[in-house]
């Protein structure tokens, strides 16, 4: 591919402005359950080494999808860590995405030492403890997952979907290690959509408050602009001003 080419699909990929254009709430792209997992590589943020999913073939893999303006990821770090620290067999791999809220201050990935950058805000500002892998700049490994800015898979060790969430769900998470484990039946994945609602608790307001800011004014307005788009889909978003 030539390299304006790619810097066009990076540009097109990393969107400047957050709407509900650049995904879809009714349906979820990606492997389904029963379908192999497709193999991809990215960087890892603890050393920039070259990864790929088949390294972990054998092994039970948990992968989402985050970013550092994502709130509905960065509110299930904690959940996951101690998930993590619970099934210390199986692999917890975070797959760093484009910024689902960009804004002024981490604004949208224009070069990969940006995309890193922004993914050190992980372990470093929320705390996350499981391997970070960096995807590349057009977004690769996301698209071939289904571009959602917070989805989780359960692979199994043959590499196949057990399990999928268009949104993260610690709980569904912990059910399907769980049943693997011990051989019962794997939880039925949950159907796509928008999240049904989004908690108004004032943790979890105190939460986009902080993601959203850190990212900058800019993904407010954004946010608030989208805010009729995102209640019509049947969630009331937390207040972030």
């Amino acid at each position: 591919m030539a390299t304006s080419e790619s810097a066009a699909q990076a540009s097109a990929y990393n969107y400047a402005h957050f709407s509900l254009e650049h995904r879809t709430m009714d349906r979820l792209e990606g492997p389904k359950v029963g379908e192999a997992a497709p193999d991809f590589t990215a960087q890892r943020l603890a050393d920039a080494e070259a990864v790929k999913l088949s390294d972990y073939r054998g092994q039970t893999v948990v992968l989402e999808t985050g970013s550092a303006t994502c709130p509905i990821y960065v509110g299930r770090i904690g959940p996951m860590n101690a998930l993590a620290q619970r099934y210390p067999e199986v692999a917890f791999l975070v797959l760093y995405t484009r910024e689902a809220h960009p804004g002024e201050n981490l604004g949208p990935h224009r070069s990969m030492a940006d995309k890193v950058h922004h993914a050190r805000l992980l372990p470093d500002a929320d705390g996350e403890r499981r391997t970070v892998l960096v995807d590349d700049l057009t977004g690769s490994a996301h698209m071939a997952y289904g571009a959602m800015p917070n989805t989780a898979y359960v692979i199994d060790g043959t590499g196949t979907v057990v399990v999928r969430a268009q949104w993260n769900d610690p709980e569904l998470i912990d059910q399907t290690l769980e049943a693997l484990a011990s051989g019962g039946p794997v939880p039925t994945s949950p159907q796509p959509g928008f999240p049904a609602r989004l908690s108004q608790d004032r943790a979890t307001q105190d939460l986009f408050k902080r993601v959203m800011e850190r990212s900058g004014q800019q993904a407010i307005a954004d946010f608030e602009r989208a805010r009729p788009d995102i209640e019509r889909l049947g969630a009331r978003p937390p207040a972030t001003r």
